[in-house]
């Protein structure tokens, strides 16, 4: 089995217990999204006497959204024959080694329905310090924005007739709280989003007269009015832009603002990089066409205690889409 080595064990104080409740009342959302590391801690207090908490170490993973709390436990001398119960359902894996050898103990590691179990008689003899790995689920939706600040918005000074210039940020919060619970703490690959507007360059460059043929024909497919009927057909005779061709038109304006083709019209700057983007959800009043309004775009970044805050920038080449949708109509 493959060990990640944690980072070389603290000299004392050691690692300080769960922050006292003025400070957690004060940082309830962060209490909330660290819910796991908190119930390992509580349950390893409660055999303080014999295990002492020498290190707390947390990464938490995106898109995975999975969780890795590692802790270095020193065992005290004297004879120790209890067990351990971690309540923790949520987990996906449990693993404990010995250091400084980084032997696999996991004979003393059970699942015991939704808690994993620790049975210190099962340990080898002369082990003084073990270290725990537990990796979990980050099952609720909306525990990041308790844990973190993020934003993305457009940015006026940045604006231009070219380009739009949208700020990205992301902040850890209750910084003072996270610092005196984890040694290290580390969030891999954290999501920023922003809308990207895009309706300034459909509506002024998508001719008004194939908008017409569009509502025209769907018309043709709603009304039972024999006048209108004959009136839709000399209208359809003089479109000799449009008439018929409007299917061609449809699908090219569409691959404008397909993902893969509307990401070459973006640059992410460190310290984010592009992820993904997708078409927002409101989308266009005029049949067929379904093109959004905006386009939703994702960046990712890094954040860790020592580097908790993050700004970057996103640039929308909007120049550029204004001129593949001009080349579409001439």
């Amino acid at each position: 089995m493959e060990v990640t080595k944690m980072s070389a064990l603290p000299k004392p104080p050691v690692a300080p217990p769960l922050p006292g409740h003025a400070l957690l009342d004060a940082a309830t959302g962060a209490r909330q999204a660290l819910k796991v590391a908190e119930s390992v801690v509580k349950a390893i207090e409660a055999h303080k006497r014999h295990v002492e908490q020498k290190s707390r170490e947390l990464s938490l993973r995106f898109p995975e959204r999975t969780g890795e709390l590692s802790l270095a436990l020193e065992i005290r001398s004297g004879f120790w024959g209890g067990k351990i119960h971690f309540p923790v359902p949520s987990v996906i894996q449990a693993t404990v080694h010995s250091f400084p050898a980084f032997k696999s103990e996991d004979q003393a590691l059970s699942k015991v329905g939704d808690e994993y179990v620790l049975d210190s008689g099962k340990l080898s003899k002369e082990i003084q310090t073990l270290l725990m790995r537990f990796e979990y689920r980050l099952e609720e939706p909306r525990f990041l924005d308790s844990l973190i600040q993020r934003n993305g918005q457009l940015d006026p000074r940045g604006v231009n007739d070219r380009t739009d210039s949208y700020l990205l940020a992301a902040q850890l919060r209750h910084l003072s709280v996270l610092s005196a619970f984890f040694q290290r703490l580390e969030v891999r690959g954290l999501e920023c989003s922003v809308d990207v507007a895009v309706h300034q360059e459909v509506e002024p460059n998508v001719p008004s007269g194939f908008i017409r043929a569009i509502e025209r024909q769907v018309e043709f497919g709603i009304t039972r009015d024999r006048e209108k009927l004959l009136r839709l057909r000399r209208d359809q005779l003089r479109d000799v832009r449009f008439a018929g061709k409007t299917e061609d038109f449809v699908e090219r304006l569409r691959e404008v603002f397909m993902p893969s083709r509307f990401s070459k019209h973006l640059d992410v700057l460190d310290p984010f990089h592009f992820w993904q983007c997708q078409q927002g959800r409101q989308l266009f009043e005029i049949p067929y066409l379904q093109l959004p309004k905006a386009m939703t775009v994702i960046s990712r970044t890094d954040l860790t205690l020592t580097d908790p805050a993050k700004d970057g920038k996103l640039i929308y080449r909007k120049a550029e889409i204004r001129n593949e949708i001009e080349e579409i109509f001439h």
